[in-house]
């Protein structure tokens, strides 16, 4: 198997002003992330940057990618709004992406 050299030492993206990186999500998130978060208040905002690695052959981001990403929304919103839960793990039972 080959790289492309030139893809292989891409710089990181720079993280979005107000955002900070995100410290949770495992080593599949550690591969496909970075994922940022931004907390204000009782706002919670997520994003990422998408990389080349992200797109499909359409160079669109890759649904695949989308639903990770969306499947992390809710319990990372959940544990910054609520002490009560902010250590439990909060699994997907189901996520439809049309």
């Amino acid at each position: 198997m080959t790289s492309n050299p030139s893809s292989a030492h891409a710089p990181s993206p720079q993280i979005p002003d107000g955002f900070v990186a995100l410290a949770s999500g495992g080593p599949f998130i550690e591969h496909n992330g970075p994922l940022y978060v931004q907390h204000e208040g009782d706002v919670v905002r997520f994003g990422f940057r998408v990389e080349r690695r992200h797109v499909n052959p359409m160079n669109n981001l890759h649904g695949g990618m989308m639903a990770s990403f969306c499947d992390m929304l809710l319990p990372l919103s959940v544990h910054r709004k609520s002490t009560e839960v902010a250590d439990r793990f909060l699994p997907t039972i189901s996520l439809q992406i049309d």
